[in-house]
């Protein structure tokens, strides 16, 4: 499989500092969970980036401008030789649960 560089704890990291809750998202109380896809070509170039599962157009905008900063990612492999393969990405938007007096 192909590997964001540093493995899963530097790909949750990058995401962490990366991703920006859309003020109007929040505004209008949307969330929920967005999957992106995208290729990772033989040379761990991200191809043909596309929302998967869509939450809302203002959410989806925000995971694949994410995606999109993304850096070369480690090829994945077959027989010893780098592969095109597909990996598909959760962006999970939560918003904090309101307080109730």
């Amino acid at each position: 499989q192909p590997e964001f560089p540093g493995g899963s704890d530097s790909l949750l990291l990058f995401i962490k500092k990366n991703i920006h809750y859309p003020e109007s998202a929040r505004e209008k109380g949307e969330e929920g969970r967005v999957y992106v896809g995208f290729m990772v070509d033989t040379t761990g170039e991200i191809k043909d980036a596309r929302i998967i599962s869509s939450v809302s157009d203002t959410l989806d905008a925000e995971a694949m401008r994410v995606v999109q900063l993304m850096p070369k990612w480690i090829p994945g492999t077959a027989g010893g030789s780098a592969m095109r393969l597909q990996f598909i990405l959760p962006f999970d938007f939560i918003l904090p649960k309101k307080e109730s007096n």
